[in-house]
């Protein structure tokens, strides 16, 4: 049900804001994690990488955003057991968390765990981790 309200909302916001608006982009975002949560994990990936298209063509490439939602595509590539694309995902939200200066409220989360806060509050630990 929720799906088909979404769905609603994409429709209306497309034909409202176009299809480069922010707005847009939150929708796409919690459409993907709602299929993620039903381990529908392709159908998410690809509202997440037109979210992520949306985020970067706003906010560029440096935006704690756009890290997230990195992350986000990270942890969907780990569920898949694709390897390659989990760390190109993850290698790059770490560089723009890193640029940022992000550590305490944000940082990258794998499966509900967050390293990048580890590795700056406690280095020796976290390469054990």
């Amino acid at each position: 049900l929720a799906t088909a309200f979404y769905a609603e909302t994409l429709r209306v916001e497309r034909t409202a804001l176009g299809s480069d608006h922010r707005d847009l982009a939150i929708t796409l975002q919690h459409i993907g994690q709602i299929h993620r949560q039903r381990g529908e994990l392709d159908i998410s990936l690809g509202y997440f990488k037109e979210a992520l298209r949306i985020e970067r063509l706003n906010l560029g490439d440096s935006s704690p955003v756009v890290a997230r939602l990195l992350n986000k595509m990270g942890n969907v590539y780990l569920a898949k057991a694709d390897v390659m694309n989990m760390m190109k995902c993850f290698a790059e939200a770490i560089r723009i968390f890193e640029q940022c200066g992000e550590n305490n409220d944000g940082g990258l989360e794998i499966s509900g765990y967050n390293f990048y806060c580890l590795s700056i509050t406690n280095p020796e630990c976290a390469a054990a981790a």
